[in-house]
């Protein structure tokens, strides 16, 4: 079986982790928020670099590298924000193969992901992240992988959207940390919290009580990792 898992909001507590940002800007008399919007309102990728270089157009007095030293704390302390149930929920399907996929610019993304560890990253098989298209990289590993069981989590409907249409026998899981953000889509698997990701596993997908044999698209990440990268 593989279980394909989203990192932001579905792992990692995305939104707390902005909200410390905010502060840390905010102490620069900097607005993070107005910061992050005004990229994603050009339908840019966010990046730290990008931030950093707006936020020196905010306020042209910035003291730009201690700026940077107060984000390099943050990112020491990264395992604060996953969320309190996601290493139970890994260490329970760890025989499984486990593939995370995760959405966003590569060096911001590979530096949130990594830098949580080996305590962390040693659970997947595969780490896939940039600017990807989850149904193009889904498709290249269900051609790699015939005949297993697949399940994939993630917390945007728009996502299971496109896996939908594509893949019919994907089990798609909705994983939204608040009850009401749950889409009222019947035709998807919503659920809260990890705890119940697992149930449904168990429940719903043939043979979990008999690990799979490793996949062959990568090995489990130990001492040496490597991201693919998915443009």
């Amino acid at each position: 079986m593989i279980i394909i898992l989203d990192f932001d909001d579905v792992l990692f507590n995305t939104l707390r982790f902005k909200k410390e940002l905010a502060i840390i800007f905010q102490r620069y008399k900097l607005d993070f928020q107005k910061i992050y919007n005004k990229i994603k309102s050009n339908k840019n990728i966010f990046s730290l670099e990008k931030c950093l270089n707006l936020a020196q157009k905010e306020n042209k007095n910035i003291d730009i590298k201690k700026l940077n030293k107060s984000i390099d704390r943050l990112f020491e302390n990264l395992n604060q924000f996953l969320y309190s149930d996601t290493l139970d929920f890994l260490n329970s399907v760890q025989d499984y193969n486990l593939i995370l996929l995760s959405w966003g610019e590569e060096k911001f993304q590979k530096r949130k992901i990594y830098g949580l560890g080996k305590e962390f990253t040693s659970f997947f098989n595969k780490i896939i992240t940039g600017p990807l298209e989850k149904n193009k990289v889904l498709d290249k590993i269900l051609k790699s992988c015939k005949d297993k069981s697949i399940v994939f989590i993630d917390d945007k409907i728009s996502e299971l959207e496109k896996i939908r249409t594509r893949f019919k026998n994907v089990i798609l899981i909705q994983l939204k940390r608040s009850a009401n953000r749950l889409s009222t889509e019947k035709k998807y698997i919503k659920v809260t919290n990890l705890s119940e990701v697992e149930k449904i596993i168990k429940k719903n997908v043939p043979g979990t009580t008999t690990p799979n044999s490793p996949i062959s698209i990568g090995p489990k990440n130990t001492g040496k990792q490597k991201i693919n990268n998915i443009n």
